[in-house]
């Protein structure tokens, strides 16, 4: 996943969860097996999402983002997708 954004305006309505629902979803649908993401470790209000559909930390990217006091490490984290049956 290379990113997800929500508008400042609507973050905390429930945007960001149901796009990710929808994404994770057409991953399966597709095929996929895992689905890995990059998060700042300041942004507790993204890992908190991530957290509950199931990803979990697989690894550290160091001083990976540019941070306005130098450089901040990227968390990474993956993701099982449980196929669908077929429809």
């Amino acid at each position: 996943l290379l990113n997800l954004c929500v508008h400042p305006n609507a973050q905390r309505l429930g945007y960001g969860r149901r796009l990710l629902s929808a994404l994770l979803l057409k991953g399966a649908d597709a095929g996929a097996d895992k689905v890995f993401l990059e998060v700042r470790p300041s942004n507790a209000v993204a890992l908190r999402l991530y957290a509950s559909v199931g990803f979990e930390q697989v690894g550290i990217r160091p001083a990976y983002y540019q941070a306005e006091n130098g450089r901040e490490d990227a968390v990474i984290l993956a993701a099982t997708l449980h196929q669908q049956p077929p429809r």
